[in-house]
Formats: C-alpha cells, sequence, structure tokens
C-alpha cells in the first residue's frame, strides 16, 4: 500500500520533468508521456488504494473511520430507505 500511496507525490516529478524538457535533456514527446502518466497514476491512486485496503485486515477499522463515512457510498441495506 505504500508503494501505492507514493504514486500521489507526481508534484516532484513534474517539477524534475520540467527542468529537463526546459533544459533540451527532455524531447517534447517524452515530456507529454512523463506528464501524462503522472496525472493519470496521482488520479488512479485513491481508488487503487480503497480497493486495496477493503481487501486487507485495515478493511474493518478503515471502515469505522470518520474518513470512510464521508467518502465511501452509502450501500443500501436494513433500515435504509431505497
Amino acid at each position: 500500500m505504500i508503494g501505492v500511496m507514493m504514486n500521489t507525490r507526481a508534484l516532484m516529478e513534474l517539477i524534475v520533468i520540467n527542468i529537463g524538457f526546459e533544459l533540451g535533456i527532455i524531447p517534447k514527446s517524452v515530456f507529454f508521456m512523463l506528464v501524462f502518466m503522472a496525472v493519470v497514476t496521482t488520479y488512479v491512486t485513491t481508488p487503487a488504494l480503497r480497493r486495496l485496503v477493503r481487501s486487507s485486515e485495515l478493511a474493518h477499522d478503515y471502515l469505522k473511520s470518520e474518513f470512510a463515512g464521508r467518502v465511501e457510498r452509502p450501500q443500501l441495506g436494513a433500515g435504509a430507505e431505497a
């Protein structure tokens, strides 16, 4: 899970990519690919992390947390109105 969470640190990656592009070390096509990958991996991190947490031993503690109560979709169950 730590590896997944490290993908959210794309800001530093974008700074280094930009410097490399400005110095002429990275061509325009490679610059685009690296920026695209930084944005996509940052965007995908949250859903991937939620899926990993739900299938781990942390699932019970996560679902009881205040954070999960705010961000998880309400599930229809006993006592819920449809």
